[in-house]
């Protein structure tokens, strides 16, 4: 009787124990993330070496579901052999995949800096590294992309920096790949550092595209087949200009555009922006044009230009100047095609008053 009283009791022991750690893992697996006051970093297992099963700590994956795409969590494809993410996706049309943290009450009115490594093998479209900021589910604060790294690359360092804005309750960061092919990510961090100086930091970064499309993000809707790049044969001004190609536009026809974020602090006081650009076009069904949206704790705002270019045209200089909504957390000015054909663009500027 004593020895089966000894192994139920061991027994009962070894189970509160599988049941403590179970728990416990799961616990771990389901982190919340939340920035505490005094913290310099806000990202949380950016090298992705805690985990259980397939899943690393603290991130999560946001995609298409399809047998084309899969999401990896890996143990030595990464930096130095090191464990990593990556996307695989065979999916087309192009798809938005991507690995997210989210971080709870960051720190409003601060700068972070975002620095993290890319690898694509035969990546047609881009891999990137993007923070976003907002006020709810529904309410987009800030929303800022890099990389944008095609083709087949060895690991590259991006680094950038972003203010979050005083009205954000969660931003998050996401490794992602738009496209196909295969993208690596890893050696992420998210920390609190200080804003550029302004007389070193220009409006537009990159008005000429004489860098190529470094600090522009591209936007165009998945079921159209359009390519961004630089050309050094069209061009208004220094040696390249940007040029935007949609080949197979959808009904109704869809905004494809080249954007960036503006400092809030460019605007600050400000009750109005003019936004310039120069630009030429070829076969354009619809038009070709510029635009401003506004984020703000509210809703955002597209503001378009009534000064638009269809057909061919030689190179023209196009306005538009509109009145800075109050609230405004975040200004991206837009260059881009509604519909099918090709615009080049150079020389872009935006001045507040």
């Amino acid at each position: 009787m004593l020895k089966r009283i000894l192994i139920a009791f061991v027994v009962a022991i070894v189970f509160a124990i599988f049941i403590y750690f179970l728990l416990s893992e799961r616990k771990i697996e389901e982190k919340e993330i939340s920035f505490i006051p005094g913290d310099t970093t806000l990202l949380f297992n950016g090298s992705f070496d805690i985990g259980r099963g397939k899943n690393p700590v603290g991130w999560k994956y946001s995609g298409l579901k399809s047998e084309k795409i899969k999401n990896q969590w890996l143990d030595s494809s990464g930096i130095n052999n090191s464990k990593c993410l990556a996307i695989f996706s065979e999916e087309e049309p192009m798809f938005w995949n991507h690995w997210f943290q989210e971080i709870k009450n960051p720190p409003a009115n601060k700068w972070v800096k975002l620095t993290g490594f890319l690898k694509t093998e035969n990546v047609n479209g881009q891999a990137y590294f993007s923070i976003n900021a907002w006020k709810d589910e529904k309410t987009p604060l800030l929303q800022e992309h890099r990389g944008h790294i095609d083709g087949t690359k060895d690991w590259t360092e991006i680094s950038f920096e972003v203010p979050i804005p005083e009205s954000s309750k969660t931003i998050v960061v996401n490794a992602g790949l738009w496209g196909t092919g295969k993208a690596y990510f890893d050696n992420l961090s998210l920390t609190i550092t200080q804003p550029p100086p302004l007389e070193n930091n220009p409006v537009i970064k990159n008005p000429g595209f004489e860098d190529g499309l470094n600090y522009w993000k591209e936007t165009c809707f998945p079921d159209e087949k359009v390519s961004f790049s630089v050309s050094s044969t069209e061009k208004k001004m220094g040696m390249f200009s940007a040029v935007i190609t949609c080949s197979r536009p959808i009904e109704p026809p869809n905004f494809s555009s080249l954007n960036q974020l503006v400092i809030p602090t460019f605007f600050k006081g400000k009750n109005k922006i003019q936004l310039t650009a120069w630009m030429k076009t070829k076969d354009v069904s619809n038009y070709a044009l510029i635009a401003v949206l506004f984020l703000n704790p509210d809703r955002g705002k597209y503001v378009f230009s009534t000064e638009r270019l269809t057909g061919d045209t030689d190179w023209s200089l196009i306005h538009l100047e509109t009145d800075i909504p109050k609230g405004t957390t975040a200004i991206y000015p837009h260059l881009g095609l509604v519909g099918g054909g090709t615009v080049w663009i150079d020389e872009v500027a935006l001045i507040s008053f």
